[in-house]
C-alpha cells in the first residue's frame, strides 16, 4: 500500500505534536515534584513513617526527576527543530537506509545525509524539514524522526 506525501503544513503539525508531547512530559515531571513535596510533609519526622508511605515518595521524586529532565531536553530538542523548520521550510525527497545514516535524495536537486542516531527508519518518501543539527525526517506515514545533517559527507553510491 502506497501512502501520499505529507504536507508541508501536516509536517510541522506532526513536530509541533512532538514538542507538545515533550512539554507535557516536562509538566507531569513538576506535577510529580508537587506530589513528592505533599508526602513529604505527610511524613512525621517524629514517629516511623508507614514503608508504603516512604516507598510513595521515593518512586514519586525519582518519576519526578526522570519525568522532568526528559521533559527539557526533549524540549529543547524538538522547539530548535521547529524553528529551523519555521526557518528553512520542506524539501521533498526520497530517503534510502544506509547502515549509520539515512541517505535524502532531494526531489529539486542534490543529496543530504542525514544522521538518525540510531533510530529505526525505513527507505520511501521523505520531507526533509530544517538543516544542520535541527533536521526532522517526515515519512510518507507520518512518522517523525529528528536527525542532523552530516555536512561535507555523501551517501554512499547507489547499487
Amino acid at each position: 500500500m502506497q501512502s501520499r506525501p505529507l504536507s508541508g503544513v501536516a509536517a510541522t503539525g506532526a513536530v509541533r505534536r512532538a514538542l507538545a508531547r515533550s512539554v507535557a512530559g516536562l509538566l507531569v515531571g513538576v506535577a510529580l515534584v508537587v506530589v513528592a513535596g505533599h508526602l513529604g510533609v505527610a511524613i512525621d519526622e517524629r514517629r516511623p513513617a508507614p514503608v508504603a508511605l516512604e516507598l510513595a515518595r521515593f518512586g514519586a521524586v525519582m518519576a519526578a526527576v526522570g519525568t522532568t529532565a526528559a521533559g527539557v531536553l526533549l524540549s529543547g530538542r524538538w522547539s530548535r527543530r521547529l524553528v529551523a523548520v519555521r526557518r528553512h521550510g520542506w524539501r521533498p525527497g526520497t530517503a534510502t537506509v544506509d547502515a549509520d545514516s539515512v541517505r535524502v535524495t532531494l526531489d529539486v536537486a542534490g543529496e543530504v545525509v542525514i544522521d538518525t542516531n540510531g533510530a529505526k527508519t525505513t527507505g520511501g518518501r521523505v520531507l526533509l524539514g530544517g538543516s544542520g543539527g535541527g533536521a526532522v525526517l517526515v515519512f510518507a506515514d507520518g512518522r517523525v524522526v529528528p536527525g542532523r545533517e552530516i555536512l561535507g559527507r555523501r551517501g554512499p553510491e547507489p547499487r
